[in-house]
């Protein structure tokens, strides 16, 4: 009785949503399921969209589900681009021109980046990461001349480095690594790494590995080999205001980057405009409006509209989309939507889990993608029924700001 006077003070505050066009993309419980398995908890998975709307993510193990997968899908249908061996693990995949790449990792570490080529319909394995004296290779991308990628070698060094798609000995080039000497600091850590075809992005830290270490925000040119420095926190500069960097940050084709900061009382979202004399403008902050921003990582397209997720001043997990003037909420805890069933569902979460999960993504026309939890809601009674994962797809959600 309790769980049903909750649901009914959720489906009072929020009703059925029109004034944001979506799909539920792909859903999975243990009853049923729409372009994926069913029973398959999305855990920590950050679906990946392309330029025209195609959806990848990875389908995590479980009780039901004893191998992992890579599921592609587009408008029409729904295609299993890959299932593990047993006792082996994939990643996030990452869509590029040809294909889609991921890697394939056991508990020891990974054993090869992987991708299955949109022409041939076959996986094919584009490095072996211990012939490459690789232990483990994190994020990854490709451009017209390479896939760069985030890995730590045998020597236990982090290092970001290229792979000639044309060069056939498979040789690995470091762009920078872990040692390295920066303005007379040498690199401790290189944190998560974000690309496109020409720029990358992430935070590097110097000296040691704790918390007070001076750390830096870092543009790339991967073609050039040329880093520049976005942003310092005070342990790195003194003038700064900035106590410190969430992990990891995100950049656009035009080397514009969004990324999240500490300072003394608040928590803000930057952006550094590439193309405007690399001057960077406050996005968003914690306020009466904003209690929290979450730890997951931004996202911005070439228009520069940026999506992250925050909680508002009752606690409530929201979607949020901002450019430079304004900041709007798009999808929120127990908002009711419709489902592929065409019946009405509730954004909820499981005790201790958030509503959201992994990363939110937007791609250039202005499309976002999200993993969340929902639950559909029984017609008679209104009562939640069959939590489920569920990948959800904005669009047009530039439109939502004004």
């Amino acid at each position: 009785m309790k769980n049903l006077i909750l649901t009914t003070l959720f489906l009072s505050l929020y009703s059925y949503s029109n004034d944001i066009n979506y799909r539920v993309l792909a859903r999975s419980s243990e009853s049923d399921s729409y372009k994926m398995p069913a029973y398959s908890p999305l855990r920590g998975v950050s679906p990946q969209i392309n330029y025209r709307n195609a959806i990848a993510f990875k389908v995590p193990a479980n009780l039901s589900v004893k191998h992992e997968r890579i599921i592609f899908n587009t408008e029409k249908k729904s295609i299993p681009v890959f299932k593990a061996p047993s006792n082996t693990f994939v990643s996030d995949p990452k869509i590029v021109k040809d294909g889609i790449l991921f890697t394939l990792n056991d508990t020891s570490g990974t054993k090869s980046l992987l991708k299955y080529l949109f022409k041939t319909k076959k996986v094919k394995t584009i490095l072996d990461a211990s012939e490459a004296k690789l232990i483990s290779i994190f994020e990854f991308h490709q451009n017209k001349d390479a896939i760069y990628f985030r890995a730590k070698n045998d020597k236990e060094s982090l290092g970001i480095y290229s792979l000639d798609l044309k060069d056939k000995s498979k040789k690995i080039k470091p762009l920078f690594e872990t040692g390295q000497v920066v303005q007379g600091k040498s690199i401790s850590y290189i944190f998560g790494l974000d690309m496109n075809d020409q720029y990358g992005v992430c935070k590097v830290r110097f000296t040691h590995l704790s918390e007070d270490a001076p750390d830096l925000i870092v543009r790339l040119d991967l073609e050039n080999k040329v880093h520049r420095i976005i942003a310092a926190d005070k342990d790195f500069s003194k003038k700064s205001k900035i106590i410190s960097f969430r992990n990891s940050a995100a950049i656009n084709d035009f080397g514009s980057i969004v990324y999240i900061a500490n300072e003394k009382n608040k928590t803000k979202v930057f952006l550094n405009h590439f193309e405007k004399d690399n001057e960077t403008k406050e996005i968003a902050s914690t306020s009466k409006g904003i209690k929290s921003i979450s730890y997951f990582t931004p996202d911005i397209n070439n228009n520069e509209i940026i999506i992250f997720r925050a909680k508002d001043s009752k606690d409530r997990e929201n979607l949020y989309i901002a450019d430079t003037n304004v900041v709007k909420k798009i999808i929120r805890q127990y908002q009711i939507i419709r489902t592929d069933r065409k019946k009405k569902a509730v954004l909820m979460h499981r005790k201790n889990t958030p509503v959201f999960a992994g990363n939110p993504q937007i791609n250039n026309i202005g499309t976002v993608v999200i993993n969340s939890y929902i639950r559909h809601l029984n017609s008679y009674t209104n009562y939640p029924e069959d939590i489920q994962s569920a990948i959800i797809g904005i669009y047009d959600a530039p439109s939502l700001l004004y």
